[in-house]
């Protein structure tokens, strides 16, 4: 059990809520930036590390959020964040598309020690 001082020990949280400057269509820098926002939260005793809503890709992306290349880069980067932060504590929530079947949706994607493990339709 945590020490009586600890936030945790009375079913509180530390949540980081992290704004990173994004890169418009460019997954991989997202990710990059990301990963050390995590880092620096996780290092603060982050518990939950939240992210913007497509914060892997941008908003202004319109007609690129259909391309196979962006929606590829986006799923490849979202592996990279569980990899590169399987090593934290925190439970990591990413903003990202989400390719089902031939319609995208605007989706939460979730990160823990073990790697992404799953996603919301919002």
């Amino acid at each position: 059990m945590p020490p009586f001082h600890s936030l945790y020990r009375h079913g509180f949280v530390r949540a980081a809520l992290c704004a990173p400057v994004l890169a418009l269509a460019h997954p991989r820098a997202n990710a990059q930036a990301s990963i050390a926002m995590a880092r620096e939260a996780a290092a603060d005793g982050a518990g939950l590390v939240l992210f913007p809503e497509m914060g892997l890709c941008g908003y202004s992306t319109e007609d690129l959020l259909l391309q196979a290349a962006l929606l590829d880069a986006v799923e490849a980067a979202v592996a990279s964040v569980a990899e590169a932060t399987a090593d934290l504590r925190p439970l990591i929530m990413l903003g990202a598309p989400l390719r089902l079947g031939h319609s995208v949706s605007i989706a939460p994607w979730c990160c823990i020690a073990a790697g992404c493990w799953g996603w919301c339709r919002k």
